[in-house]
């Protein structure tokens, strides 16, 4: 029988265990670091908890917000040794400028304190997994531990629980969104501050008065996927409803191979996301950011397989998602039909189960590879020079006036080896020390189009 494990089951474990060690996890440093958690804050408002100072003080705010004692007793089989990771709660604050938010999602300080809000099942059905999912919840309410139960009366789980249509190809990991879950912590202090129990205490202060709950959701995605791909061959994104733009933003930003942007309002809207209450996961420039006409340059010319799903019973969204299928024509010029796929089904606002096992084969195998040997892109008219110096192991790139907004290696197989943002436009010197001989792919991502190159290094 496969073994599903399951993370927010480690916090049954922390309550009934006595001999925890805070050590493995160095929070006994965290929480000198810093003070309290801050898990919401604006301009003028923080929600901060001052009482979480210690790795007890963590333990005990989980027990009293945070019980999971009934789904677990019903699912022994996501007990999990608590030597694993523990899903720490929210540490960052809102920052003030978009472009400035995405600079953090770079630093190795998002690696170790937001990737473990998820919930990981890993598939021990094969010694080796080369492929992980990422799933991000829906709007809804602890939509991510529906999806982790595989909640039959959740949109999300229907036809099929969608965690169990991912599990045969590869490890699947559920995002978590903010003050969701086993992040729902609230301070019991009133109005503005609420409990998210059910949709009459659903909205903390500052999701009414934007930037934080979408800034952070936008920012985990992102690091969530990029550190995936540092550990498998293959990432996977699949994000129904709200969470389909989302998943989108975190593929493009990622690099993800493949995302399926299922129901998602996805890229029809020029004015901005159809919905306006406090559920919305823009805010305030990030359309302007991720608008169709930007999105055409955000999407680079590269692996990724796009996957734009939506169903005739959906009665919310069909009528937006109808029309990303005159995206086709247009997102082609800069993505390769290959790599393009839209899917209208007779389902509901739910994830294309029947078509997923196609998409999943198409992204593992690398289909488009096969179709196009010999060029991964459209031509371009080339701006951008390389100049291997073997003698220096490095590499040398010349772009002129273009700024260069990410350069990336990877391995025939896809494996990333070396990434960077924002690199000098005029002349840039990339150390190939340590490179193992072989041939890798240079992709580099300017303000106006993408630039693919091989790279054979002996």
């Amino acid at each position: 029988m496969k073994q599903v494990f399951f993370i927010a089951a480690l916090l049954l474990q922390l309550l009934q265990s006595q001999t925890v060690s805070s050590q493995a996890f160095n929070l006994d440093s965290f929480f000198s670091e810093y003070n309290a958690i801050t898990f919401y804050s604006n301009d003028s408002d923080n929600f901060i908890y001052p009482e979480v100072q210690t790795f007890d003080d963590l333990k005990n705010l989980i027990e009293k917000d945070c019980p999971f004692s009934i789904a677990q007793a019903e699912h022994p089989e996501y007990i999990i040794p608590v030597d694993t990771l523990i899903p720490l709660l929210g540490l960052h604050n809102q920052l003030p400028d978009y472009d400035t938010v995405l600079q953090e999602v770079k630093g190795e300080f998002y690696y170790d304190t937001i990737l473990q809000n998820w919930y990981a099942y890993l598939n021990k059905s094969k010694m080796d997994s080369t492929t992980a999912f990422l799933i991000i919840p829906g709007t809804g309410i602890h939509g991510g531990f529906h999806i982790a139960e595989g909640n039959p009366t959740d949109y999300q789980n229907m036809p099929l629980p969608i965690k169990d249509v991912c599990l045969p190809y590869g490890d699947v990991y559920t995002y978590v969104k903010p003050n969701e879950d086993f992040r729902n912590i609230w301070k019991n202090s009133g109005s503005p501050y609420y409990k998210k129990l059910d949709y009459n205490y659903y909205t903390p202060y500052t999701d009414l008065h934007g930037n934080h709950w979408a800034a952070n959701m936008t920012i985990e995605s992102i690091a969530i996927v990029r550190y995936l791909k540092m550990k498998y061959q293959k990432v996977i994104v699949l994000g129904l409803s709200n969470g389909g733009i989302a998943a989108l933003i975190a593929a493009v930003e990622g690099w993800a191979d493949g995302v399926n942007c299922a129901s998602g309002l996805s890229v029809t809207d020029y004015d901005g996301f159809p919905l306006t209450n406090f559920e919305n996961p823009y805010y305030a420039n990030q359309f302007h950011k991720y608008s169709l006409d930007s999105l055409k340059t955000h999407m680079p010319n590269s692996y990724t397989y796009y996957l734009f799903s939506y169903g005739s019973g959906d009665g919310s969204t069909v009528g937006y998602e109808y029309a990303t299928h005159s995206l086709q024509d247009s997102l082609s010029t800069v993505i390769s039909d290959c790599h393009l796929d839209f899917n209208y089904n007779f389902s509901g606002h739910h994830y294309p189960v029947a078509y997923l096992d196609t998409f999943f084969t198409r992204v593992k195998n690398d289909s488009c590879k096969v179709v196009f040997p010999s060029i991964l892109a459209p031509q371009t008219m080339e701006t951008i020079s390389f100049y291997p110096n073997p003698v220096h192991d490095q590499l040398i790139i010349q772009a002129g006036q273009e700024r260069i907004r990410s350069l990336r290696i990877t391995d025939m197989k896809g494996r990333i080896c070396y990434m960077e943002r924002n690199l000098n436009p005029s002349h840039t010197e990339i150390s190939l020390v340590g490179l193992p001989s072989g041939h890798y792919i240079i992709q580099i991502m300017t303000d106006k189009t993408s630039y693919i190159k091989h790279l054979a290094k002996e």
